[in-house]
């Protein structure tokens, strides 16, 4: 699959299957950091998550990590 089909394909899936998403819809906060997580495991990254209280509820930050070759040492965060 080339890179435009899948970013069509995650989009339908983000915006058309699961919809819209905000801190007051847990259940899709929920079905995001999933699809989320698990498209990143596909690619060989190790997948953690970062959970974090606002307004009484626990919602989760993904973080997903590739330890280069070359330097692993080195760390770029893009958020």
């Amino acid at each position: 699959m080339d890179m435009a089909e899948y970013l069509r394909q995650m989009v339908t899936m983000l915006a058309g299957e699961i919809g819209s998403r905000s801190f007051q819809d847990h259940d899709r906060l929920e079905q995001t950091a999933s699809a989320i997580s698990e498209q990143f495991t596909s690619f060989g990254y190790r997948v953690t998550r970062q959970p974090f209280l606002f307004a009484g509820t626990t919602y989760q930050n993904i973080i997903a990590e590739l330890t280069g070759d070359i330097s692993p040492e080195k760390i770029l965060i893009v958020g």
